[in-house]
């Protein structure tokens, strides 16, 4: 039995801007694109012969951005996203603690903008006073506890604020329950220790993200548990997604597994993550001015000039890549000062590079680092005017002005920030709806090609693989069959997604094709 596959009688999108009308796989690489007649000429006896049925077929897509045990973990906890109020935020952790009656109660996806002023300790107390509560903003820069939480992490004894940090007070001082940024360290510890994802739950989350389309995902701010986890699970089958890992600066010397040469592994750990800065919803992100709604706040940087570079420094002679987080324009001048003077060994990445005006526009050609941005957010973040002026969230991901002055962009969701879905991402990204006079409108569009490009071929190339995101010859078999002849008709679609497949092994199949 060959192991070839033979798609044809459809339209491949390459990932070079180019189409054919078939494509042929064989050992888990494309072996050849072209004609229909080409590609059943070339097919060696015994493949698999796929009838496309007129459907597109599109490269694998790639999430360049997100957060896997946290994904995996927010699947699990309670799910705050949209909550109007403070108190259908408790009645949500008090119902899903009622059905889960062990352990700490954990929840995310709050917004302290739908529900009108932020969760505080007596209001988590409501939910439990003898379990841990630990409810997570939807941008995980903030975190809400009540009393017996703070004691587990021993936040009541924190007297001033961590660098990078700030511990939400009362009048008279004393721990509300609010961390914010790096006062969060003791949360992400204890949860590491205490709700652990567990490996099935982690193989149910990859084989979500393949009936979305995703063919790698590559995880930020991971560490040593998160990745190996990753590759003891691999070690028990095939995973339907490939893995890469960014992982923060504590990890710095850990011997993980890493890519040599063009390889392929199911997981492997691409580069070192640093925070610059906070989130705009959390007014933490690190602007050069005041933010327009809360006069005196600038945000929270996280590094002085001589410690980011000296972790540069450490990363380039340890071989890694750096991913560094800079979403206010104070941290990306940060950000791209750093990169300047100490360049990145491989592909440097700035993740977000949500604000970017004029005044950075020479820096960043200079530098040319890849910008992993989330159309997401041009949607959810419907305060973005009020937070920092009209004049500033006109520069507010300027996808098509940073595409404009020849950088490349990566697309991601920053899950479980956003929705792993990346066809949300797109039509973000396509769509702008932005309400009036937030961010910005119809300049920064991008068609539906150049979206595409970002959860394909930009995220190969972020990651430091540039075969990964194409259809070429030589590149690995990640595709996927739309139920659609055309992308913009696939975007209109809530059912796009036909069939998955990665390495020339299907992992996702909803229906036989007709």
């Amino acid at each position: 039995m060959s192991d070839a596959v033979a798609f044809v009688g459809g339209t491949v999108r390459i990932g070079t801007g180019s189409a054919a009308e078939g494509i042929l796989i064989e050992r888990g690489a494309v072996a050849l694109v072209g004609t229909r007649r080409e590609v059943l000429r070339a097919r060696p006896e015994g493949a698999e012969t796929v009838e496309l049925g007129g459907r597109l077929v599109v490269p694998g897509f790639i999430d360049a951005h997100m957060h896997l045990e946290e994904l995996v973990r927010s699947r699990e906890g309670v799910d705050l996203r949209g909550c109007a109020s403070v108190d259908e935020l408790v009645e949500r952790a008090s119902l899903w603690s009622a059905r889960h009656p062990r352990g700490p109660v954990f929840g995310s996806g709050w917004d302290q903008e739908r529900l009108a002023r932020y969760p505080v300790r007596q209001d988590l107390e409501r939910i439990s006073t003898d379990r841990p509560v630990l409810l997570v903003r939807v941008c995980g820069h903030v975190a809400a506890l009540n009393g017996r939480a703070l004691e587990e992490l021993r936040v009541g004894e924190v007297v001033t604020d961590p660098p990078g940090g700030r511990v939400g007070r009362d009048g008279s001082g004393r721990p509300d329950g609010r961390l914010f940024d790096r006062a969060l360290d003791p949360l992400w510890r204890y949860l590491a220790e205490n709700v652990r994802p567990t490996p099935e739950s982690v193989r149910s989350t990859l084989d979500h993200a393949a009936s979305l389309g995703l063919t790698t995902l590559s995880s930020m701010s991971a560490g040593a548990q998160e990745v190996e986890l990753a590759q003891a699970l691999a070690a028990t089958g095939p995973l339907a997604v490939r893995l890469r890992f960014y992982v923060r600066p504590d990890f710095l010397y850990h011997r993980f597994p890493r890519r040599t040469g063009d390889d392929d592994p199911a997981v492997a750990v691409s580069g070192l993550k640093l925070m610059i800065d906070g989130a705009l919803g959390a007014r933490t992100a690190w602007l050069e001015g005041e933010y327009t709604d809360a006069p005196g706040e600038r945000g929270l940087p996280q590094f002085d000039d001589v410690r980011l570079r000296a972790f540069l420094a450490e990363a380039r002679h340890e071989g890694l890549p750096v991913a560094l987080h800079a979403i206010g324009d104070r941290a990306l001048r940060q950000a791209l000062q750093a990169l300047d003077a100490v360049p990145s060994v491989g592909v440097p990445r700035i993740e977000h590079a949500s604000m970017t005006p004029p005044s950075l526009r020479a820096l960043l050609e200079k530098v040319q680092p890849r910008l992993v941005v989330q159309p997401g957010f041009v949607t959810s973040d419907r305060w973005l005017a009020d937070r920092i002026g009209v004049e500033r969230a006109r520069w507010a991901y300027a996808f098509r002005s940073l595409k404009g002055i020849g950088l490349n962009l990566a697309g991601s969701s920053d899950a479980p920030v956003e929705p792993l879905d990346p066809w949300g991402g797109m039509r973000a990204a396509v769509d702008r709806s932005d309400p009036p006079a937030t961010s910005v409108a119809d300049p920064e569009s991008l068609t539906a090609e150049e979206a595409l490009s970002l959860y394909t071929s930009g995220g190969g190339e972020a990651l430091g693989e540039p075969r990964l995101g194409r259809l070429t010859v030589g590149s690995p078999a990640d595709l996927v069959i739309l139920n659609a002849g055309s992308l913009n008709e696939a975007l209109r679609s809530t059912t796009s997604i036909r069939e998955t497949w990665m390495k020339g092994r299907r992992t996702f199949h909803r229906a036989a094709l007709a």
